[in-house]
């Protein structure tokens, strides 16, 4: 259809009037700067599901779950017109939809061609290197005649070309079709271009109706980061410091996040953990990672001792020694089974360490003996290698060493009783439930024989004459040795001296002894005349010292005191 430029100079009138609309439409709902997305979530950290206790992880990674972000435009849904865009060729070529149109955001649109195709673009902050996404819906402008409207979009040196068809479209069904473009920023700041294609027939009123243009957004993903925080491999030990971890971020271009701590990471017992954030930062997303330990109590060893054997009865319960490695951690408890006193028992010993805040507990093994009974020395002696005969048997006496054990039994060989013979001795100690059995050596005696003494008496004078031979007694000590044999010397019986020897020859078990006595035998002398008249025969001695028997006149001899000279005189 052709138009004659009554009918277009009509048009352009109703144009500037829905311009007009517009702006007050703008100035009532205000301008709408861009849309913003909701801030990306949280990153997702990947954690084993945990058991009714906690697991701590030495090692968190965190992942980022970037969302779409959105580039500020100014007047995006054309709100206010072409107002926060810039424009090539004549002002009055860009035509405002207000209300006159359905639009797809608010109530403005924008048909791109005037009396000329027309184009707008917007300088937008970019960051280099990242993909961005234009999106934006696309019409046309319904008048007569309908047909396929063209445009071009552009940015960053990249182009696409888009077109819409008008057939069958109205105002109030605009039909409207969303449309993207992505382009990759070279720079910190992109012009981003809308140019219509679209001429017509060369017709007037055909060219002034070109693309609509609508609700322009755009947006982009920001680099995902995936955030490490790592303790290291434990274990991990109380050493007095606190411990510290080393975060980094992938890729390394993102920067290296910081750590943050919480909980105790210095004290044994203590949780605690680490927590790196990787910030959003240029065309990275932001992502965090968590990382906790549990700091573990020194370990210790514990062990117990006995020492080295042997074990031998003394008497005494044995006791074993414990030690806790390292030292520092303190001393640790020994108990004990069985029996740590007596001989032939088993005793064990296990030692305890209760462990402490800074260093853990521990246990040794058990140490195990067996006590051995004692050894004991027996010894056997008579006292002296040889003894005299006493009649009885002889002994020894015997010991044990220690005395604790108790005593030996003494056994005899040979004779111990008689002279002349060797007797042995040998002790034994048959040992007890704590003490070794011993055996002396043996000890031998030899018995001499005892000696004697004998005597001879002839008992007590005087020894007058009486006519019989005077006899003498012997006896030998000690009276067991038997008997003496008398021998007489010399005149027994009248006057003169007689001599007695008695003799014991000795025999096995005494010796021999003897011995010597003599008397002088006198004869009687009357003193009174009564022992005269009393007695028989009386011997008397002459002046020459003849010996003479008076028979009568003894009285007269008396008197004469031995002068008279009668018969025989």
């Amino acid at each position: 259809m052709r138009y004659d430029f009554t009918t277009l100079a009509r048009r352009r009138a109703s144009l500037a009037r829905r311009s007009a609309t517009l702006l007050v439409v703008i100035g009532i709902v205000g301008c709408d700067s861009g849309r913003v997305t909701e801030p990306p979530a949280g990153p997702a950290v990947s954690r084993a599901a945990g058991p009714t206790t906690p697991v701590f992880d030495a090692t968190g990674t965190g992942v980022s779950s970037p969302s779409v972000s959105s580039v500020s435009l100014s007047n995006a849904s054309f709100e206010q017109g072409y107002t926060g865009w810039a424009y090539q060729g004549n002002p009055g070529d860009y035509v405002d939809i207000g209300n006159l149109w359905q639009a797809t955001d608010g109530t403005g649109s924008i048909d791109l061609n005037g009396v000329h195709p027309g184009s707008i673009s917007q300088n937008i902050t970019t960051i280099p290197g990242v993909e961005y996404t234009v999106a934006f819906d696309l019409a046309g402008n319904p008048g007569i005649p309908q047909g396929v409207k063209t445009l071009v979009v552009s940015a960053a040196g990249n182009s696409a070309n888009y077109s819409f068809s008008t057939v069958g479209k109205s105002g109030a069904n605009m039909g409207w079709v969303p449309e993207t473009f992505t382009f990759t920023a070279t720079g910190t700041s992109t012009t981003l271009l809308f140019q219509s294609t679209y001429v017509g027939s060369n017709i007037y009123p055909d060219v002034a109706q070109g693309p609509a243009l609508d609700n322009v957004r755009v947006t982009w993903i920001p680099t995902p980061t995936t955030t490490t925080v790592s303790f290291g491999s434990g274990p991990f030990v109380y050493n007095g410091s606190a411990f510290t971890a080393t975060a980094s971020a992938s890729p390394a271009t993102a920067g290296t996040p910081p750590i943050t701590y919480a909980g105790d990471c210095t004290n044994a017992g203590g949780t605690c953990t680490a927590t790196a954030t990787l910030a959003a930062n240029g065309q990275y997303a932001a992502s965090t990672a968590t990382a906790d330990i549990t700091i573990e109590k020194i370990p210790t060893t514990t062990t117990v001792t006995f020492g080295t054997g042997l074990f031998v009865y003394n008497g005494n319960a044995f006791t074993a020694t414990a030690s806790v490695s390292p030292a520092a951690a303190g001393t640790p408890t020994i108990t004990y089974s069985g029996d740590c006193t007596n001989a032939g028992t088993t005793c064990t010993a296990t030692a305890t360490f209760a462990g402490s805040d800074t260093y853990a507990a521990s246990s040794s093994s058990s140490a195990t003996i067996t006590i051995d009974r004692a050894p004991t020395t027996t010894t056997v002696a008579f006292g002296a290698p040889s003894a005299v005969y006493t009649g009885s048997a002889f002994t020894a006496t015997s010991s044990v060493s220690p005395a604790a054990a108790g005593a030996a039994a003494i056994s005899y060989s040979g004779d111990c009783t008689n002279a002349g013979s060797s007797c042995s001795a040998t002790a034994s100690f048959a040992g007890s439930s704590n003490y070794l059995p011993s055996h002396s050596a043996s000890a031998s005696l030899t018995i001499t024989k005892a000696p004697t003494t004998t005597a001879v008496s002839f008992g007590a004078g005087p020894f007058i004459y009486t006519g019989s031979a005077f006899t003498a007694s012997a006896s030998v000590s000690p009276a067991a040795a038997g008997s003496a044999t008398i021998a007489y010397t010399g005149e027994c019986t009248y006057a003169g001296t007689c001599t007695a020897t008695a003799t014991f020859a000795g025999n096995n078990n005494f010796t021999s002894s003897n011995a010597t006595t003599s008397i002088v035998i006198n004869y009687p002398v009357a003193t009174s005349g009564d022992q005269c008249k009393k007695g028989g025969w009386q011997y008397l001695t002459d002046d020459l010292g003849n010996l003479f028997k008076n028979q009568g006149d003894c009285v007269s001899y008396v008197a004469t005191k031995g002068r008279n000279k009668g018969a025989g005189g």
